[in-house]
């Protein structure tokens, strides 16, 4: 899948390898490796496609947080659906899976939950300061 190791402070506004646009760390998602990662793991589909794609995984609908957080970790096992234009002009839809492919998740686990834990303690060093 391509995981990397990043530490917070290095993702952070200002910084050189910044990924982030909110200083306050309130962007979930990490727009860049996101649109990046769809693409990779999606190498036939057009563009718009995989727009489509990145706007139902970043605008999922549902009343609470904890909702919408199972609606997107469900679009991740089990694919995104996207409607896209074939050349020829017809009309095609496709479920992306996007994490089952790669093996998601006990063989990325370990470096995953690193990440999460090094998230973790920038935002509450960041909090308790």
């Amino acid at each position: 899948m391509g995981w990397q190791v990043a530490h917070g402070p290095e993702l952070a506004v200002g910084m050189l390898r910044a990924e982030r646009s909110d200083p306050t760390y309130r962007d979930v998602v990490l727009e860049g490796r996101l649109r990046q990662g769809l693409a990779r793991l999606n190498p036939g589909l057009p563009a718009d496609a995989l727009d489509e794609a990145y706007r139902k995984l970043t605008r999922a609908d549902a009343p609470t947080p904890i909702e919408r957080n199972r609606a997107v970790h469900r679009m991740l096992v089990d694919g995104v659906t996207v409607e896209y234009r074939r050349a020829d002009g017809s009309i095609r839809v496709i479920v992306k899976r996007i994490l089952r492919k790669y093996g998601y998740p006990p063989d990325k686990q370990e470096k995953a939950t690193q990440t999460v834990l090094e998230q973790a303690e920038l935002l509450s060093e960041m909090w308790a300061a």
